[in-house]
């Protein structure tokens, strides 16, 4: 079997492969500058509108987080981002439901939804653990053998199937044994890294305690269905605008 045959088929039985799974990574990113401004009316359409800026704003940014993932095949999943110590968002799924907290949106939850047939249809898991979401988009060069978090990896490049002059191309390195992706740089058409995604801890086969599954919030106030909105927070007199009439 050829390298390339080798990677599409760690590829496509990737998620299939793993019972089980903790692991932490480290992601980084740069936006541009931009000038552009949005106007949005979260609220509704008599509500107050907010600005605020389309990418970066007037100044570069680059940001650095954590994210932990914990998951139990086929089902359970859950996936906390920090920024820092702060926790910032967290997402947890179960056979048939599924909660999501972030320090802008607060709590919501609801339940997975159902094909045509009537079958309960679970999220997509995290692309890092299901890269076979890529092989109808991408094209795969495998390049060489590495590590990653003390595990053997498969070196390849990745690019669009439909290229566009902007179109980003991505080196990824995954796992020999099991597929799981360990480590995505996306680069820009000039080759210019600008978002990064790799593990730092990765972990197979692990015993995972049951309420790792249990959703609390972390603000400790309930969560609502989609649709509900919460309170919306005091805007300074810079984002408050008189709705139009």
């Amino acid at each position: 079997m050829g390298a390339l045959a080798e990677i599409l088929e760690l590829l496509h039985n990737a998620y299939e492969r793993v019972d089980s799974f903790t692991g932490t990574f480290r992601v980084w990113s740069h936006a541009d500058a931009s000038s552009d401004v949005l106007v949005e009316r979260p609220y509704g359409d008599d509500g107050p509108a907010v600005l605020h800026w389309q990418g970066a704003g007037p100044n570069p940014v680059e940001t650095t987080s954590t994210m932990s993932v914990w998951l139990v095949s086929p089902d359970r999943l859950r996936v906390e981002i920090k920024h820092g110590r702060n926790l910032i968002r967290l997402r947890i799924c179960d056979a048939t439901n599924w909660w999501h907290w972030s320090r802008a949106e607060g709590a919501r939850f609801g339940a997975h939804g159902e094909d045509r047939l009537g079958r309960r249809v679970f999220p997509l898991p995290p692309l890092l653990l299901d890269p076979a979401q890529l092989m109808t988009s991408m094209r795969f060069e495998p390049y060489g053998l590495g590590t990653r978090a003390g595990r053997d990896v498969r070196l390849v490049r990745a690019t669009p199937r439909a290229a566009w002059r902007a179109a980003p191309s991505y080196e990824l390195e995954l796992d020999a044994s099991y597929g799981t992706l360990l480590r995505s740089s996306a680069s820009d058409h000039a080759g210019r890294p600008f978002h990064v995604v790799e593990a730092v801890e990765a972990n197979f086969g692990s015993r995972i305690d049951a309420n790792q599954f249990e959703f609390v919030s972390p603000d400790g106030k309930d969560a609502r269905p989609p649709g509900v909105e919460q309170a919306p927070a005091p805007l300074t007199a810079k984002q408050a605008i008189p709705p139009s009439r």
